[in-house]
């Protein structure tokens, strides 16, 4: 991989994850302003969930039959700059709802064609042991930048600029596509049955089984989560930014570069091991948390 495709995969990371740090803490202040109730924005919400159940398989099994990963990412890049145009447009619940399921089936297809590419990518020139976490790490990086410029924006200028910056990074990300380079992939006919072989191993079932149990209870933390209890009023975005910084910027950097050094010097067992004591900790410090942010 040459440093220019390096650099552009970094970028795709960054500004990939920049979106989803506007998205994920700011959209729901948004259509809040706009005067959805609490269960409206929670069902807006959870299309960013909602579109990754299909969405992302629907892709990749797209992506193997045609063997050219970057190719859907530039046409998804391009269809979803031309989507989000449309949020000018808006004005009421259902059409919203509709455009949040449609924009977010086109991005569901991003990270895992883009994880792809890259590993591929890496693979190909033998660089993805000591590559790999570099590329990933911008993301992180895109993700804590963008909450915290996106929270000082909302400050000054007020929620109603979100579909301006939004648009930006999304166009920024789709001229990213178009610079990213995969080696050419073998094509190779998919065994009837091969799949299902691979879901016959315990040690696959029993990491689905932690995934998904890791993210039910966190996406139990995060829709319902008290910051904005405890920030109200002209701390509400500085709140959710800060929320958001600590639990994903900081925590997701930190929790990936544990888990690096730990997988070279330890193993695998023991990253899982370092995740499972980390969940335990969770639970006793959300044990401690009042329901009731004034009580």
């Amino acid at each position: 991989m040459t440093a220019s495709s390096r650099w552009a995969f970094g970028a795709f990371f960054f500004l990939y994850f920049a979106y989803i740090g506007l998205m994920s803490p700011y959209a729901s202040l948004y259509f809040a302003e706009l005067g959805f109730g609490a269960i409206e924005i929670a069902a807006l919400m959870s299309m960013l969930q909602v579109t990754r159940i299909l969405g992302p398989f629907s892709w990749g099994w797209l992506s193997d039959y045609l063997s050219n990963r970057v190719g859907i990412m530039r046409f998804c890049g391009v269809l979803a700059v031309l989507c989000f145009c449309v949020i000018f447009y808006l004005e009421h619940y259902i059409p919203f709802l509709i455009w949040m399921f449609i924009l977010h089936t086109i991005l569901s297809s991003m990270i895992p064609l883009g994880e792809a590419a890259t590993v591929h990518a890496l693979f190909k020139d033998n660089s993805f042991d000591h590559r790999y976490g570099r590329l990933r790490l911008w993301g992180s990086i895109g993700f804590v930048a963008m909450v915290l410029l996106a929270g000082e924006v909302f400050q000054w200028w007020g929620i109603e600029v979100l579909p301006w910056l939004g648009l930006g990074v999304l166009i920024a990300l789709a001229i990213d596509t178009f610079l990213l380079r995969e080696p050419k992939i073998e094509r190779r006919p998919l065994v009837r049955g091969e799949l299902r072989a691979v879901l016959q191993h315990l040690e696959v079932r029993w990491f689905l089984v932690s995934a998904f149990a890791m993210i039910f209870g966190h996406a139990a933390l995060y829709v319902f989560k008290l910051i904005q209890g405890w920030f109200s009023g002209p701390l509400q975005a500085r709140g959710q930014a800060l929320f958001t910084t600590v639990a994903y910027g900081f925590g997701g950097t930190l929790g990936g570069l544990c888990a690096g050094w730990i997988w070279d010097h330890w193993g695998p067992n023991q990253v899982f091991g370092m995740a499972a004591v980390a969940c335990a900790v969770a639970g006793i410090a959300i044990a401690q948390v009042k329901t009731n942010p004034k009580a």
